[in-house]
C-alpha cells in the first residue's frame, strides 16, 4: 500500500508540473510578442532594418555629391582647357572680315585640339585682291596627275597619293587638303600661325617677319629658326588675305597642292599679274 501511494504521488506531482508548464507557456509567448509588437514601440529588428537603412541613404547621398562634384571639376577642367585653347598666341591677330571673305572651316567637334602657335578654330580669311577666276587658274587641274577632286574644282578636297606628300597626310590622318573658294586650308599641317604687318612680293621680306615672331616664341634668334625651316624643309605660306602666314612642310605647300597665295595679291594689287 505504502508503495502504491508513492507511486501515485509522484504522478501526481508530475502531472501538476506538466500543467504547470502549459500554463506558463502562453504567457510566456504573450510577453515575449509584447516586447516585440507594443503599440506605440518600434520592433528592435526593425531599429536595426531602419539604421542601416539611413547608413545606406547616407552614403548614397555621400557618394552622389562626390560624383557631382567630379562632374563639376570635369567641367571647370574642361571649361579651362577652352579657354587655353581659345587663346591667340603671341603675334597673331583675327584676319578682319570684309566683304569680300569666305570661311574656312578649321576643327571639328566640342573638344578642339591645338598645334604650336595656331588656333584649331573658325577663321575667316579673305581674298585681298583676285578673283575666283584667278584663283582657279592655280589650284590643280582635274586631270591632275597627282590626285583627284572630291567635288567640284576648288571647293572640295583634292586627294592626292603621291609619295612625296603621303606620309604628312597618314601623320595627320588625311587623304588631302581642303580648299574653298579656289583657296587650299594648309592649317592641319601647320606648326605655326602668325600675322605680320607688310606683306610684298618679296618672299625673304614676308619670310624674315614671320621668323621673327617664332623666335620670340621660341626664344630664340630669327637665324635659329630660319635654320630650323632649311633643316626641317618647312616654309612660309602666305593667305590670301595678305596678313596670316603658316608655317608649313614645303611638299604641302609646292606643288602638289598648288594654289595662288599672298604674293599673287600682292602682284595683282600692284598690277604686275592679272
Amino acid at each position: 500500500m505504502f508503495l502504491s501511494w508513492k507511486k501515485d504521488t509522484r504522478n501526481a506531482n508530475q502531472k501538476s508540473f506538466v500543467e504547470s508548464v502549459k500554463q506558463e507557456e502562453p504567457v510566456q509567448r504573450v510577453v515575449d510578442e509584447k516586447s516585440f509588437t507594443k503599440p506605440n514601440q518600434k520592433n528592435i529588428f526593425e531599429d536595426m532594418f531602419e539604421e542601416e537603412s539611413i547608413e545606406e541613404d547616407i552614403e548614397e547621398k555621400e557618394g552622389l555629391e562626390e560624383d557631382a562634384l567630379d562632374e563639376e571639376d570635369m567641367e571647370e577642367a574642361l571649361a579651362e582647357e577652352d579657354l587655353e585653347e581659345e587663346e591667340l598666341p603671341e603675334g597673331m591677330e583675327e584676319a578682319p572680315v570684309q566683304m569680300k571673305c569666305i570661311q574656312l572651316s578649321i576643327g571639328k567637334g566640342r573638344k578642339r585640339k591645338t598645334t604650336r602657335g595656331h588656333r584649331k578654330v573658325s577663321r575667316v580669311f579673305k581674298a585681298a585682291f583676285s578673283t575666283l577666276d584667278q584663283r582657279l587658274r592655280y589650284v590643280p587641274r582635274a586631270d591632275s596627275v597627282h590626285g583627284k577632286w572630291k567635288g567640284k574644282r576648288g571647293f572640295s578636297r583634292f586627294i592626292s597619293k603621291d609619295k612625296r606628300v603621303i606620309d604628312h597626310l597618314k601623320k595627320r590622318k588625311r587623304d588631302g587638303v581642303d580648299y574653298n573658294n579656289g583657296m587650299p586650308d594648309f592649317t592641319p599641317f601647320a606648326k605655326e600661325t602668325v600675322v605680320i604687318k607688310d606683306m610684298t612680293d618679296n618672299r625673304n621680306h614676308n619670310f624674315a617677319q614671320a621668323d621673327e615672331i617664332v623666335a620670340e616664341r621660341w626664344g630664340k634668334t630669327k637665324s635659329v629658326v630660319a635654320k630650323w625651316r632649311r633643316d626641317n624643309k618647312y616654309t612660309w605660306h602666305e593667305l590670301n588675305d595678305m596678313k596670316t602666314m603658316q608655317l608649313v612642310p614645303s611638299i604641302i605647300n609646292n606643288p602638289i597642292f598648288t594654289h595662288l597665295g599672298g604674293v599673287g595679291e600682292f602682284k595683282i594689287k600692284t598690277g604686275k599679274s592679272h
